[in-house]
């Protein structure tokens, strides 16, 4: 196999590793709906959230999440609220990100017989600041699917982290005392990354 070729695969390996990746971040997601509809498990297993799109799932956990925990007494509330926001915003960039490579036109740019480079276009009609039409493109590379699959990272470490936090206060009755926001991600960023 020459270089191009392995080239080729690496580039299709990370794109199958950042869908796997964010396959994880989707559902738990939906595991900290589940917890918040049915703290106590009655009904498993659970078929509540299993149809929505991402977008939906992420915005109908949020508002599971603000409705829940903004009843909690305590000023640490409204923090771990803000919180949740600011993490389910970030997903909403990697649903973004993941529907801008996946639902891409893939066009191999070949010369010599060869497959040199992959490019991807997003087949969806963007209009400039001039009005005209344009076709958002880039060659793919293997540098910038990394860095791509790694800003996953910081993100499945938030999210998990409030699922976690959702366990130790489970079942929510009575309802814990927040005192103060152990996870103020939307004051520091997202954890070991950027925000």
């Amino acid at each position: 196999m020459d270089a191009a070729a392995r080239d080729l695969d690496r580039i299709c390996q990370r794109i199958g590793e950042f869908v796997v990746s964010f396959q994880w971040l989707e559902h738990r997601i939906r595991e900290i709906g589940w917890l918040l509809i049915d703290p106590h498990r009655a009904e498993w297993p659970p078929t509540q959230l299993r149809n929505l799109t991402n977008r939906d799932l992420v915005c109908r956990v949020q508002e599971l999440y603000t409705d829940r925990v903004s009843a909690f007494p305590g000023v640490g509330s409204q923090d771990y609220c803000e919180s949740v926001r600011y993490v389910m915003a970030r997903a909403h960039d990697a649903r973004r990100a993941r529907n801008g490579l996946l639902h891409a036109a893939f066009v191999e740019l070949t010369a010599g017989g060869e497959v040199h480079a992959l490019m991807r276009a997003d087949p969806r009609l963007v209009l400039d600041e001039d009005g005209e039409h344009k076709v958002q493109s880039e060659v793919l590379t293997e540098a910038a699917l990394l860095s791509l699959l790694a800003s996953l990272g910081p993100l499945s470490v938030a999210v998990n982290m409030h699922y976690v936090q959702l366990i130790h206060w489970l079942p929510f009755d009575p309802p814990p005392q927040l005192a103060e926001c152990g996870l103020p991600f939307h004051r520091i960023g997202l954890p070991f990354g950027r925000s």
